[in-house]
């Protein structure tokens, strides 16, 4: 029975088989099985492809980026430095323009490179120039700063004339403080050229009762160069050669020409007091070409002093004749209260009144009115001598106070050889002159 089953289905497959096409194509059949065969790998071709592509594409955008960045850059260095180059010229016009306006202040007071250098407002602006910065914007401000630093004693007073600090009376005393140390400076210089002349200076031989200073000042082509140059300039400066009445010492020292008086009323009111403390703080004396001041700088006198006695008794006598303290100007203030003195020894009430009192300035406080000439002559009496056992009589600088707001005080003390010390008032208001306050001695008993 197993044999004929096995016959039957042997059958049955040979039947099958002749009914298959008889066009069967082995080749065909193979390139089907190839092709069925090779479908995953055309997928990931396909993907490759497409990676590939964006890899392309990629890499394009960096290097097109790349290119605008790297142009981008140096367009910008570029432009940098050209505005770099830009700067640094614009820097280097100011240092030239600078240094134009520098010569031409040095021509203006004449003065050797040595010494307009040593000038302390000239050494600012310098300093300020060679740290002027690369910003143009900053380099432009400091440049300002080192001409304003560069300007002159004449600079500033012409341009106070065509302004007004009437209303700013920290700007006003700013102001003057900066026209004083420029005036210092100058005068530091000054009495270094004069040193360095000296020999030359004492060689120019004047009659002693002829002011040498004055006729220096009026000596054209007299003396070497830089001596005459620092002559012919230092006037406009507000600075002039004065003779020391004791010494014979030709000394240099601020002025107060009328310049300076026309411009006074562009400064706040409560100033006025301040100049007199500016100028002693500089060691100057209180000089004016119209009218006389007393010098305001430290002297001692040492008693007995002969040629203090005469010199006292000589200018008493010139004073006497018409009251005018011109005669006073040059002297330090202990003259002034030698005078004072003698003439209480001489009995001279007149002589005193018009020593101390003014025009337009009330000082007599102990009777609460300014006295007429007449009513203090018949009120005066003969008092105890100021230098009765004095030993010296002092006058500092120091003692100058701003007591008010255009009033100045000065103290001349009389130390006497006990010990014990009697002090000598004076005052300095807008009469322009400075009054001893003291007018009124005690009586003899």
């Amino acid at each position: 029975m197993a044999n004929n089953d096995f016959d039957k289905r042997m059958e049955f497959l040979k039947k099958s088989y002749d009914r298959l096409p008889t066009s069967f194509n082995p080749e065909e059949v193979l390139q089907k099985i190839e092709g069925e065969t090779n479908k995953p790998e055309q997928k990931e071709s396909t993907v490759r492809r497409k990676r590939t592509f964006r890899y392309k594409v990629t890499v394009l955008a960096v290097s097109v980026a790349s290119i605008f960045l790297f142009g981008f850059i140096t367009a910008l260095f570029i432009t940098e430095h050209k505005e770099k180059l830009a700067s640094d010229e614009y820097v280097e016009k100011l240092q030239h323009d600078y240094a134009v306006e520098r010569e031409k202040q040095r021509d203006v007071l004449k003065l050797e490179e040595d010494k307009f250098s040593k000038l302390v407002f000239v050494a600012e602006a310098d300093r300020i120039i060679e740290n002027i910065a690369d910003d143009r914007e900053q380099a432009e401000v400091n440049y300002k700063r080192a001409l304003s630093s560069l300007r002159l004693p004449s600079d500033l007073m012409q341009v106070i004339a065509d302004q007004s600090l009437v209303e700013d009376e920290q700007a006003s005393i700013d102001y003057l403080d900066t026209f004083f140390e420029k005036i210092k400076s100058l005068i530091i210089v000054y009495d270094e050229i004069l040193v360095e002349n000296q020999q030359v200076i004492e060689d120019f031989k004047m009659d002693p009762s002829i002011d040498k200073a004055a006729v220096m000042m009026l000596s054209p082509d007299t003396f070497p160069k830089g001596l005459q140059n620092m002559i012919d300039t230092m006037s406009e400066q507000y600075i002039e050669l004065t003779m020391n009445r004791d010494t014979g010492e030709i000394m240099v020292h601020y002025y107060a020409p009328r310049l300076a008086e026309k411009v006074k009323s562009n400064f706040h009111p409560d100033t006025r007091g301040y100049v007199i403390l500016a100028l002693t703080r500089t060691g100057q004396p209180i000089v004016n070409d119209f009218d006389g001041r007393a010098e305001v700088t430290d002297k001692t006198i040492t008693l007995p002093n002969h040629d203090f006695e005469q010199q006292v008794k000589s200018l008493y006598e010139q004073f006497k004749v018409a009251h005018d303290k011109t005669i006073f100007k040059g002297y330090s203030l202990v003259y002034i209260v030698g005078v004072f003195h003698y003439a209480n020894d001489m009995e001279d009430p007149e002589t005193i009144y018009y020593l101390t009192h003014s025009d337009d300035m009330t000082i007599n406080i102990q009777q609460g009115r300014d006295y007429t000439v007449e009513e203090y002559v018949a009120d005066w009496r003969k008092g105890v001598s100021l230098f009765d056992n004095a030993q010296q009589i002092v006058f500092s600088a120091d003692s100058v106070k701003h007591i008010v707001a255009n009033a100045v005080s000065a103290t001349v003390q009389v130390v006497r050889e006990d010990g014990t010390s009697e002090d000598a008032y004076f005052i300095w208001e807008d009469s322009r002159e400075w009054q001893l306050f003291t007018d009124w001695l005690e009586p003899l008993p």
